[in-house]
């Protein structure tokens, strides 16, 4: 997991601090063998419960990104605008990516933009082991 922040992010002894605005990118691995289910459906998993629970903004269309399939959801949730971006492998990558890119909904125009260019990122995975 990498978090980048406006804010600092840990104290002096390296324990979390809560943030208002950043960037938090999980990266999940071997996903079907760890936990029986594929990458992709554990995305769509996480989608569809986010849809259940906070107010959505817009969604995205899936769309081939490289070696992943990427889908967004924008949601309102509380007092923060949150951006999620998902990517998942294709042709066997078990891997399932998580950027989440949120702030306050105050402060969201001011970020929007920036998070967005953020949001599509080429995620390079290794195929061989040359």
């Amino acid at each position: 997991m990498w978090a980048i922040s406006r804010e600092e992010i840990t104290d002096d002894n390296g324990a979390d601090i809560p943030f208002t605005t950043g960037v938090i990118i999980q990266a999940l691995i071997a996903v079907e063998a760890s936990g029986g289910k594929r990458a992709k459906q554990v995305v769509l998993d996480y989608v569809n419960g986010k849809k259940q629970t906070v107010k959505v903004i817009r969604s995205c269309k899936e769309k081939v990104v490289g070696q992943f399939t990427y889908t967004c959801l924008e949601t309102e949730e509380d007092s923060r605008h949150v951006l999620y971006s998902l990517y998942w492998g294709n042709n066997g990558l078990d891997v399932a990516i998580f950027s989440t890119a949120l702030t306050t909904k105050d402060l969201w125009a001011s970020y929007a933009t920036t998070f967005e260019k953020m949001s599509e990122f080429e995620i390079r995975y290794p195929t061989s082991s040359k």
